[in-house]
Order: C-alpha cells, then structure tokens, then sequence
C-alpha cells in the first residue's frame, strides 16, 4: 500500500509507529445527528423530542465506536470554533450531560404530559439507519435506551448511503442518522442550511422538517452581527431555543 485513508482509530493509534510508513491526522467540521421528523405523529410534539434529548446518552454511542470512528462530543456548535459550548455546559447541562436518574426521571414526565405515560400508546418508531459498521454498532444502543428507559418500542431499518438519502429526503422516517459538513464552519451558515429556511421553505438539508420562526429569527440576527462577541451571545440565544424544539 502506497497511499490508504479512513483507517479506523484501533489501527490507526499504531499505525505511525510501524517502519516505513508516515501517519497524518487531520479534522474535519462534521456535525453527525440524529434526525428526528417533526411532521410525524408524536414526534410533533416538542415535549416527545425533549424527553428522547433527556434519555438518549450520546456519550454511550461515542464510547461503543471508538475503535471504529474517530470522533468527539459535542453540540450542534463546530468544535474549535469561538461559538462551542465549555465543558463544564456539556458536562451540567440536562440534554447534553450523560443521562443523570432525575434526567430520566423528567424524561418520562415529559412524555407522560404529551400523552404517553409510559410510552404507552406511542407508535412503534422507524429507525433508518445506513449499513455502515458504526452506526450498526450503535443504532442498536439507541433501540434499547428508548425502550429501557422511556418504553419505547422501535424497529431499525438499515439502507445503503442512497436508500437512507431516499426515505429521509421524502420524510420516510421517524429518526434517522444525519449529518452535515461544515465547509464554512460558521452556525449562521450550517445551522441554516440544516435547521433552517430557505425564502420561505425548508432549506434542503432541514430534514428534520422543523419551522421555528424564532430560531430564524436568531440566525438572521447571527448573519447580519459582525461582532465576534456579540455573535457569540446570539448563538447562546440560539442554542437556548434549540434544546426546546430539539429537532
């Protein structure tokens, strides 16, 4: 081999201290998610969304893929960038910290509120998932979190690259894995495309089908600052409104 990429890191950690071969390790502004479709029964309600936000540990994910695909937590805000959330938000913040009892608790609260106490009544939840070995590894982790903690049952479909671009682009779906590369890692830029509107629709990357008029609002008004220090205070507006919808 002359030239090879996309090593996995339980390789890759070795691999440059082998004799003849170089190693580079270089990042990329990736925000890897989970698309929930807010157009679908139960998953309209904003207090559904916020109760799988509660339960789901995303950390758990990370840790079972490890050995598989590199990557760090974070926050819908690029790592590295003057807009990322500190530790101590990621590590105190219910939504964003690992899943604490009382988080759980407030979960299944949340969910008993639109309806489903329990879970009982909800619709069993479409998981479409792409057939790479990552997200085979942890779809699975997200299928028993749902159901251990909020008794929801779920079926996992798994599709290649365009099957998993077809069903979500047409709104076949409940959740499905998402991402989005930030090739200008600005959250004016990104957040917008993903989450946002476009002259009066869904930008072409929204496929979680979310219309929220404030959070619009609020990207509008992260465009248009050019202070860095004020960009940064919208944003915190912005992230505010975002763990709300949780889309």
């Amino acid at each position: 081999v002359d030239w090879g990429m996309w090593i996995a890191p339980a390789e890759g950690r070795t691999i440059g201290e082998r004799p003849g071969l170089n190693q580079l390790r270089q990042s990329r502004f990736v925000l890897n998610v989970i698309n929930i479709n807010t157009e679908r029964p139960g998953f309209s309600d904003a207090r559904v969304r916020r109760a799988l936000n509660l339960a789901i540990d995303r950390r758990a994910n990370l840790e079972a893929i490890k050995d598989i695909t590199a990557g760090k937590y974070g926050s819908i805000f690029m790592l590295g960038t003057p807009f990322e959330r500190t530790q101590t938000v990621m590590e105190t913040t219910p939504g964003l910290r690992r899943p604490t009892d009382e988080d759980i608790a407030d979960a299944q609260q949340l969910l008993a509120d639109a309806g489903y106490p329990n879970g009982q009544g909800f619709p069993t939840v479409d998981l479409v998932v792409r057939e790479t070995v990552d997200q085979r590894t942890w779809f699975p982790l997200l299928q028993a979190m749902l159901k251990e903690r909020l008794n929801i049952d779920s079926e996992i479909r798994i599709l290649d690259a365009s099957g998993v671009s077809d069903e979500v682009n047409s709104g076949n779906f409940d959740m499905a894995s998402g991402g989005i590369q930030g090739v200008v890692p600005d959250p004016a830029f990104y957040l917008k495309q993903m989450l946002g509107m476009c002259e009066g629709t869904l930008c072409s990357s929204n496929t979680s089908r979310w219309i929220s008029p404030e959070f619009n609002a609020i990207l509008d008004e992260l465009t248009e600052e050019l202070d860095l220090s004020k960009r940064v205070e919208i944003s915190n507006r912005l992230f505010d409104v975002f763990l709300e919808g949780v889309p």
